[in-house]
Formats: C-alpha cells, sequence, structure tokens
C-alpha cells in the first residue's frame, strides 16, 4: 500500500511539477525578451565576457571591417531654440560636403561591400543635403541611421532604420540589444541583417521568429569584433599577454577624402569591404560588457550575432531549461506530496550538515539564517551551472539566474 502511495505521490508532484515548469519556461521567455535585466546575473555575465575578451579573445577576421571616423569632421550650422524658434547659436555637425565627396567615390567604383551610415540628418539643413541625399538613395546596400524614421529626410526614407539602445538598468552600462521594437519596426542592426540575407523577422502575439523559427528580441550578446585605442578601452588594466584588437580606424577627411581629391588613393582599398561610418572617438562611446565602445560597434556587433543566429536558441536548450524547472519544482514540492527524499544520499548529507536534529526551541538564529541560504542555494547553484554550460557551449548568455529567487520565495509558502 505504502508503495503505491509512494508511487501516486511521485505521479502527482511530477504533474504539477511539470504544469509550473512550463509556466516558468514562458515566463522565462518572456523575461530575455525584455529590454532589461533587472540586474540578476549581471555582474556574472559581464565576468564572464571580459575573461573571454581579455584572455581567450575572438577568431573574428576583420579584414573586410573598415570603421570610418566622422568624430573631427565637423561644421557650424545656427542652432534653433524651439521653444521661440529664435536662433539660438551654432552647433557643430558632421561634414556633409565630405561625406557626399566619399559617398560618390564609392557609387562611382561601386564595388563596396555594404555601408552602414551611424550619421543623422534629422535635422538641420546644408547646402550638400539635397546633393547628398539622393547619392544616397540611388546608392545599394546602404542603411542610415535615424532616431525617427518618421522626421528622416523623405528623399532617403526607403533606406532609415532606427538605432535606438538602452542601458541595462539606468546609469548603468550597456547589456541588451533589441533587434526589433515593440512596434514591429526592424532596428538598424536587424534592417541591415535583412538587406543582407534577405531574411525576416516577425513578431507575433506569442514570441518572436525570424525566417519561420522561434527566437528572442532582444539579446545580450558577445562582443566578436571591437576597437581599443586611447579613448576607447577597458575598465580595468589589461593583464600581460592579454588579447587586444588592433585598431584599423581611419579619419573621414584627413585619411580619405583629402586624399583621394588630391589624387593619391583611388577607392580601391574599400572594394569588397564592410564599411561602418560613425563617431568612433568623442560623442558616442558606451560603456559595455566589453569595456568602452563606440556605438557604431554596439550596432555592427548586433549584426554580427543576427548573422551567427545567436538570437535562435536551439530546441535542446528549451529542453534543458525546462527539465532543470522540473527538477527543481519537484524538489519544492517534495513535502506537500511527501516525498522521501531521505533515500537520495546528496540530500542525506545536505540535511546533516545544514538540519540539524534539535527540537524548535533549540534551533538559533544562525541556523535558521543558514537553512535559509541553503535554500536559496539550492535552487540557485543548478542554474548557475547550467548557465555557465550554455555559455561554454554556444557562446551566448541565457539568464534563468531569476528564477533561483523565484523558486526560493515560493518555498517560503509551500
Amino acid at each position: 500500500m505504502n508503495k503505491v502511495k509512494n508511487r501516486n505521490n511521485y505521479l502527482k508532484a511530477g504533474l504539477v511539477s511539470a504544469a509550473l515548469s512550463a509556466l516558468l519556461l514562458v515566463l522565462v521567455y518572456v523575461y530575455w525578451n525584455r529590454s532589461y535585466t533587472y540586474g540578476y546575473g549581471d555582474q556574472m555575465i559581464v565576468k564572464w565576457a571580459q575573461r573571454k575578451d581579455l584572455y581567450i579573445g575572438h577568431k573574428f577576421d576583420d579584414s573586410k571591417i573598415v570603421p570610418v571616423n566622422v568624430a573631427y569632421d565637423k561644421i557650424l550650422v545656427p542652432h534653433i531654440d524651439k521653444r521661440d524658434s529664435t536662433i539660438a547659436g551654432v552647433r557643430p555637425i558632421t561634414d556633409r560636403g565630405e561625406l557626399l565627396a566619399f559617398l560618390k567615390m564609392l557609387k562611382e567604383r561601386d564595388k563596396y561591400g555594404y555601408i552602414m551610415c551611424d550619421v543623422r540628418f534629422d535635422d538641420h539643413q546644408t547646402e550638400y543635403d539635397e546633393e547628398l541625399y539622393a547619392t544616397i538613395a540611388s546608392m545599394r546596400d546602404i542603411v542610415v541611421a535615424t532616431d525617427n524614421v518618421e522626421e528622416s529626410p523623405e528623399a532617403i526614407r526607403n533606406v532609415v532604420a532606427e538605432s535606438q539602445y538602452s542601458s541595462r538598468q539606468v546609469g548603468d552600462i550597456f547589456m541588451k540589444y533589441d533587434l526589433i521594437h515593440s512596434d514591429g519596426s526592424p532596428s538598424l542592426a536587424l534592417r541591415m541583417w535583412e538587406d543582407i540575407t534577405g531574411g525576416k523577422m516577425k513578431k507575433k502575439w506569442w514570441g518572436y521568429t525570424i525566417d519561420g523559427k522561434l527566437c528572442v528580441r532582444s539579446l545580450v550578446y558577445d562582443f566578436r569584433y571591437s576597437i581599443y585605442d586611447d579613448l576607447s578601452h577597458t575598465d580595468a588594466k589589461a593583464p600581460k599577454d592579454s588579447y587586444m584588437y588592433s585598431p584599423s580606424l581611419r579619419n573621414l577627411g584627413s585619411q580619405i577624402v583629402e586624399p583621394y581629391q588630391e589624387g593619391f588613393i583611388s577607392g580601391k582599398f574599400f572594394d569588397g569591404k564592410f564599411i561602418i561610418l560613425g563617431d568612433f572617438t568623442e560623442y558616442d562611446i558606451h560603456t559595455t560588457i566589453s569595456g568602452n565602445q563606440p556605438g557604431p560597434i554596439v550596432v555592427f556587433n548586433a549584426l554580427l550575432s543576427l548573422m551567427h543566429g545567436d538570437n535562435i536558441l536551439p530546441f535542446w536548450v528549451y529542453l534543458l531549461v525546462y527539465i532543470v524547472f522540473w527538477l527543481e519544482s519537484m524538489f519544492l514540492l517534495r513535502n506537500k506530496f511527501e516525498l522521501n527524499l531521505r533515500n537520495f544520499r546528496v540530500f542525506r548529507r545536505i540535511r546533516a550538515v545544514f538540519y540539524r536534529k534539535r527540537r524548535p526551541d533549540q534551533r538559533t538564529g544562525l541556523h535558521k539564517t543558514l537553512y535559509l541560504m541553503l535554500g536559496f542555494l539550492t535552487y540557485s547553484t543548478p542554474l548557475w551551472i547550467m548557465g555557465v554550460c550554455l555559455y561554454a557551449v554556444l557562446g551566448i548568455f541565457v539568464n534563468v539566474i531569476i528564477v533561483g529567487t523565484v523558486f526560493w520565495v515560493i518555498s517560503w509558502f509551500v
């Protein structure tokens, strides 16, 4: 009779755990798609990323990548005060004349690979705008960053995409990148991926798909390509023999446009190259999990993650997470369904250390504290181990540590 009762208890606990695990898996998928990580497990991710970046490095061929810096190519234009529509003074913007000369050079040869232009044209007018916009609109394989598609120049509206990304928490470092915005419009990285591959990412009522495969819209990705120089560096001093990327930065005016206009270069260097235009050294620097990095590099690494399918988690990842949740749910419900876990040696040893045989009135405050700590460690440790293993195998961050806290809180009531 006891064997039958015990078997029924395990069956009931198994079914309840299966339902609870399915619910938690759905909640974790929703959590993965959020723009923020809310701090849970973030420090672990940062340490992993820095260790890999400084000691292991990345096997990434950057010979076809050309970052072009526009930080020192400025002109002054009148700034209109929006409060009273008067001229408040002047402000510096990217020299659109030099930008036009560079793009015309690339268009004439028409052998470049792809152009990512992280320069805003949402406001201010110059004498070069009409020809510049016409040139951009007539070029192939080019995308222009904007803060608002509807406010971008109408002539280039077909080739613009919103470039917005946020820190993981207010005042904290950048960590997660939204591949698709909440309204379903593509991010700058996703727009480039769609142009290059012809693929499509779609928003469903239950989640997101990319080319028909279940995916996530927001991910903590690894920086495969980084630029380090005197202004863009890691926060901590690089240890001896650490792996560092050599910068290949070129300034738009002094190193490209002027030599081209004087006949010293033909533009052949850019044949087949992925060209990244933007501010790399002055005003567009972000603190990331790989140190301080320019905004264009943040977007470009999001594109690299898409190219490698980092936002498409294999089915076995969901299955593994589900199984771990199921095992922890069984442990959570052990007393509710009278499961005799003392038959398992590991539980006997844990109990011997933290749950000594004392009368309730003999239990000290320290003993109760240790027991509460045991509960948290019991639920969180397997999830930490799973996160480390998934990063080692996939090279991407699958944050499920927050569920350990959820199990711990539920255990107070069960």
